[in-house]
């Protein structure tokens, strides 16, 4: 179960995939206006749900980030980070310029009452 989160009126999912998506749901039932993001936001049209916005993102391994939309998603009060470690980067730090990368572009939209919720989904099965 979802604490509530009263102090959040947007929420930010980076990584729509089995554990950002489920997520997201939640959180949109709950009554949060949910960003979530996609490489390919086009396959996402069959997840349609009101309150969830699909944005496009994507996050090169040299960290370059891409996100037409970024103003929308990253002024979110809370980020949720789930953007599994891929064993087909071809260099072992590429991951962790990917989330720095992400963690650049939000600082820029920093307010006090931001937050970010990190969390590999490497590791967590049904």
């Amino acid at each position: 179960m979802i604490a509530p989160l009263p102090q959040h009126k947007h929420v930010g999912v980076i990584g729509c995939g089995f554990l950002g998506l489920p997520l997201a749901y939640k959180l949109a039932k709950l009554g949060y206006l949910v960003h979530v993001t996609h490489q390919r936001p086009d396959a996402m049209t069959h997840y349609h749900y009101p309150r969830i916005k699909v944005h496009s993102l994507h996050v090169s391994e040299s960290g370059i980030t891409t996100c037409p939309t970024a103003d929308l998603l990253f002024q979110s009060s809370l980020l949720i980070i789930t953007l599994p470690f891929k064993r087909i980067f071809d260099d072992a730090y590429a991951y962790t310029r990917q989330i720095e990368s992400l963690l650049k572009i939000y600082k820029h939209y920093l307010h006090n009452n931001n937050q970010i919720i990190f969390t590999s989904s490497t590791s967590i099965y049904p």
